[in-house]
């Protein structure tokens, strides 16, 4: 289903008579949910110096270092054209700027769904996708395919 903030996010950054046929967010850098790991170093770090402290810094210093590699992009089919746009770091998403404007035909390959991983490949570049933007994308593939 599309987000309709989101939409108007991207709208926003395109010529007025264009349409949005379908948006969704993907994630340049670490996986989602990868952050929770960083809870073994935090737990290691305890075990082994007993110092709370010093496992606190650097279970907080993983999980920044995790986060904030991280990139988010906004995918939008716009009328027979893909569209790539950077997001608000604070605001994941809300489109921000337009990066690159691709033609449909080979721009985007189906989500690589193997060992619950959730993958897409735009120009080559390997995003991940949130599982609620999962059918947006199947949605957005076969659209820019036809």
């Amino acid at each position: 289903m599309l987000d309709s903030k989101l939409v108007a996010s991207v709208q926003a950054l395109i010529d007025s008579d264009e349409t949005v046929s379908s948006a969704f967010v993907v994630v340049k850098g670490s996986r989602p949910g990868i952050e929770a790991l960083t809870l073994f170093p935090f737990t290691l770090v305890l075990l082994l110096t007993g110092s709370f402290p010093l496992a606190v810094v650097v279970g907080v210093g993983g999980f920044v270092t995790v986060v904030a590699r991280r990139k988010f992009r906004t995918v939008a089919l716009i009328d027979g054209s893909v569209v790539v746009l950077a997001n608000s770091y604070r605001r994941p998403r809300r489109a921000a700027t337009l990066l690159t404007r691709l033609p449909c035909r080979g721009a985007i390959s189906p989500a690589d769904e193997s060992k619950g991983d959730k993958r897409i490949a735009i120009d080559g570049e390997t995003y991940w996708l949130y599982p609620r933007d999962l059918d947006e994308s199947r949605r957005m593939t076969k659209l820019a395919a036809a």
